[in-house]
């Protein structure tokens, strides 16, 4: 999904890709290092906003509302990354959305975890854009926006775009 999304980016001519060239050892050091971050913060996540909170949650007020609230609080959460944007913003609280939806139809955790840890390692340490307005050192490429931020996503990353906005909408 990601991928895609780079690739439309790329090829609006609202991105930039370059190589890092950091060598075949650093590379490998940096991928590892990062996806244990990575699954870090993609565990730390899910489980506190798709794991208990939510299921509590819905035993209470119901699935749905439950979903709105933590996807909510999800979002509201990004607001004091620098560089964070209004579409930042919308695009983590529908991916809130999906995770709620993706736990609440699988039973478990695995996938949001999954698909949360996924996301963030390819678009920190395989294309290294930024991520909800925060870069990352030691990325394989170096993929910087073009243009005007609300189309290329600027500082805040793909998912800060307007493009990346609709791309979500529609794969969702």
């Amino acid at each position: 999904m990601l991928s895609l999304l780079i690739g439309l980016l790329w090829g609006g001519g609202l991105a930039r890709i370059s190589l890092q060239g950091l060598g075949l050892a650093a590379s490998l050091a940096s991928l590892a290092a990062w996806l244990g971050v990575s699954l870090l913060v993609g565990v730390t996540e899910e489980l506190g906003f798709r794991g208990y909170p939510l299921v509590a949650l819905a035993r209470g007020i119901g699935f749905w509302p439950a979903a709105l609230l933590t996807s909510l609080v999800f979002a509201l959460l990004h607001v004091s990354n620098g560089g964070e944007s209004v579409f930042g913003i919308l695009n983590v609280f529908g991916a809130g959305m999906i995770l709620c939806l993706a736990r609440q139809r699988t039973g478990g955790l695995w996938w949001p975890i999954g698909f949360h840890t996924g996301w963030d390692f390819a678009q920190n340490v395989i294309f290294g854009t930024h991520d909800s307005g925060q870069g990352c050192a030691g990325a394989l490429l170096s993929t910087l926006p073009v243009g005007p931020a609300w189309l290329s996503g600027g500082l805040t990353g793909p998912e800060g775009s307007v493009i990346g906005l609709g791309w979500n909408l529609l794969l969702r």
